[in-house]
């Protein structure tokens, strides 16, 4: 029993000293904690603290850095202030020397003066009045003749350049005025069709429309590949305008047919004079020329069909009409009058059977019909050939030689005429191997070219174009440009078999 008691005891005393080492481990863990948060509570403290430092030191820092690039900025501002004030004292300084010296030759020309003056005082001290009043008086005239000379050659020169400046903005008021008209291409006549089948409804069963045209007519008709495209070429421009008016009419009718041309014909050659007559008086409205005889609106009609070094004759005159009438307003003259003349100054061409110049002959035709005689001064003044009695006449001229000068009115002429032109370019094509067709278009402003597909490739095409363009370019006479395109077709047949 005592022995279990103190078994007891023992056992008792263990779980106390066991609670004891307990009680004491976890005090100890607590206070190590309690030093643990205080030691890290402290370095995060110092963190803080140095973070805060060393931020507070980078701002100086920045702020020490944003004066150094100020202060560098000023100090380059400062050094251009100086360099510009530095330039300007040079600058100073260079123009007084040239002061200095413009004053320094002055002077030494004073000098000079004072000497002459010296020595004339002299030479004045050694003569008698009367010798010394010749002098001054002969001083004086010479003096007078020379300013008055001076002034002359003033005034001259003040005038020209006035009357100089005048006359541009006269002639720029003038052809300010002035608007751009097309002058159209009398050499060939191009028809357009609405389809190409009409080009066989033309030529006809066997070829017998287009002979039945071109007998009939006395007009050539060419229909080649240039789509929806006929050509009339013919050396007199009345009957190949008969012609144009022939073929539009029956095709506008619908009806294609030898004896229905025939009538067409017929009745186009009756009222062309009628058809000369509307030309011309639409040329007089255009141009605000009234009062005119129906014999010279009908040789104004005519001027339709003629040409001047590849200018149209009618809208030649017409724009000399223009400028001269814009001309005459400037200068406060008769623009009517001047209108009228520049019309009709080259009426003189459309005369059959001439004797005189084209100037003399239109003068002495219009003289027939009690025109205004500044008008036939005019005209048969504008070649030189008489007198000019008033200005209305150097007006004419003017104006005359104004339209005559300007570049897109003026086209190539050659001996043969254009049709010649139009062939040369063709044949330089088809001397080349391989070229089956040529035809020169568009005035002669394309050429197009049908090469044979089993002798020229693709790659070779674009070498003939160049090759062509350069021969003519070395041998024909032309002005602007000539397009030239080689065209090479090729076709693929398939034959399908039946079953």
């Amino acid at each position: 029993m005592l022995d279990r008691k103190g078994t007891s005891l023992l056992l008792e005393a263990e779980e106390r000293s066991k609670d004891l080492i307990l009680k004491s481990q976890l005090e100890s863990e607590k206070e190590r904690a309690a030093k643990l948060k205080s030691v890290n509570d402290e370095w995060t403290k110092k963190k803080r603290d140095f973070e805060y430092e060393i931020q507070s030191k980078n701002n100086k820092l920045i702020k020490l850095q944003k004066d150094i690039g100020n202060q560098e900025e000023l100090l380059v501002q400062k050094k251009e202030t100086f360099n510009k004030r530095e330039k300007q004292i040079e600058e100073r300084e260079q123009e007084l020397t040239k002061k200095q010296t413009f004053l320094l030759e002055k002077e030494h020309e004073l000098q000079d003066a004072i000497n002459v003056q010296n020595k004339r005082l002299s030479e004045l001290a050694m003569i008698d009045a009367e010798d010394a009043k010749n002098m001054l008086m002969e001083n004086l005239v010479k003096s007078a003749k020379t300013e008055s000379a001076t002034f002359i050659e003033k005034i001259r020169t003040e005038a020209m350049e006035t009357a100089m400046e005048q006359g541009r903005k006269i002639l720029f008021n003038a052809m300010e005025k002035l608007t751009e008209e097309k002058i159209s291409d009398n050499s060939l006549i191009f028809i357009t069709l609405k389809s190409d089948e009409l080009k066989g409804r033309i030529i006809g069963r066997e070829g017998r429309n287009i002979k039945a045209f071109q007998s009939i007519t006395g007009v050539d008709i060419t229909i080649d590949e240039t789509p929806e495209t006929v050509m009339l070429s013919c050396f007199d421009p009345i009957r190949r305008e008969m012609a144009r008016l022939t073929l539009e009419r029956i095709l506008s009718d619908g009806i294609i047919h030898p004896a229905v041309i025939e009538q067409q014909f017929n009745d186009i050659v009756n009222t062309f004079d009628d058809y000369l007559n509307k030309l011309g008086e639409e040329a007089a409205i255009a141009v605000d020329v009234k009062r005119l005889h129906p014999s010279v609106v009908k040789k104004i009609g005519m001027m339709r069909f003629l040409s001047t070094y590849g200018q149209n004759l009618l809208e030649h005159s017409k724009e000399v009409a223009r400028i001269a009438g814009v001309l005459a307003a400037e200068v406060k003259i008769d623009s009517k009058l001047a209108r009228r003349a520049g019309l009709l100054h080259d009426i003189g061409k459309v005369i059959k059977n001439q004797e005189e110049s084209h100037a003399l002959e239109g003068k002495h035709f219009m003289s027939d019909f009690d025109e205004h005689q500044d008008v036939l001064n005019a005209i048969g003044a504008h070649h030189g050939e008489i007198p000019k009695t008033c200005l209305i006449a150097d007006l004419v001229v003017f104006a005359n030689e104004i339209s005559a000068s300007r570049t897109h009115v003026r086209g190539a002429v050659f001996a043969n005429g254009e049709v010649k032109r139009l062939q040369s370019l063709e044949e330089i094509a088809r001397s080349f191997p391989g070229v089956v067709k040529s035809y020169a278009i568009d005035s002669g402003r394309q050429l197009r070219i049908i090469v044979d597909s089993n002798t020229v490739t693709d790659i070779e095409t674009t070498l003939l174009a160049n090759q062509i363009s350069q021969k003519i370019s070395d041998v024909a006479k032309f002005s602007g440009k000539i397009k030239v395109s080689v065209v090479r077709e090729t076709q693929s047949v398939v034959v399908a078999q039946g079953r």
